[in-house]
């Protein structure tokens, strides 16, 4: 599979920065974070020789011969590099069956876990809805839990003793929704 002028260690172009990824365990789909540089955060299918479109662009463009993004959320609402990048197919059923295939992202600035249909990325999940500080890592655990790792620190630069991480578990506790059990006739009051 070496073609004559052909560097086989390029698999894809165009990334920014591939800063995590994830793959479906049943279907083998790859799903590549790309952390954006201004404006943009992507999600993109990865796939062999196609060109995601860096430096030219970023987030969605229509151009031919570059492969636009499935996702990208912008970093307005104070979202700044997206982040996570794990499939939900646990088989312990921690969590409700809507989760079950849904790819799970989070942004470091953002302070949030979603997880997302990925075949169209449309209604999100809200897992972690605030609260992440310098999120940097998410795997799903032997155990079937969601596990996030927070920096604990907004510090660019040297990594110093102090700047101390803290591993979380996400558990699933069910919603504060009322529940209706039996529906209310209508009346009339004068």
């Amino acid at each position: 599979m070496n073609r004559a002028g052909a560097f086989p260690a390029i698999w894809a172009s165009g990334l920014r920065n591939p800063f995590s990824f994830g793959i479906s365990p049943s279907t083998g789909q790859v799903l590549i974070n790309d952390v954006g540089f201004e404006t943009w955060e992507e999600v993109n299918e990865g796939k062999a020789g196609k060109n995601y479109g860096w430096p030219m662009y970023e987030g969605t463009a229509k151009a031919e011969g570059f492969q636009d993004p499935l996702f990208t959320f912008g970093h307005s609402q104070g979202n700044c590099s997206i982040m996570g990048g794990v499939f939900y197919e646990g088989a312990a059923k921690l969590y409700p069956s809507t989760f079950q295939g849904r790819y799970l992202i989070s942004d470091y600035c953002g302070g949030w876990i979603r997880a997302y249909d990925p075949k169209n990325f449309s209604n999100p999940i809200a897992l972690v809805t605030g609260g992440v500080n310098a999120f940097v890592a998410m795997a799903l655990g032997p155990d079937g839990m969601i596990y996030f790792l927070e920096r604990n620190s907004n510090d660019v630069g040297a990594v110093k003793a102090t700047n101390q991480g803290t591993l979380s578990r996400v558990g699933y506790t069910g919603t504060n929704a009322p529940r209706i059990s039996i529906q209310p006739q209508d009346q009339t009051v004068v």
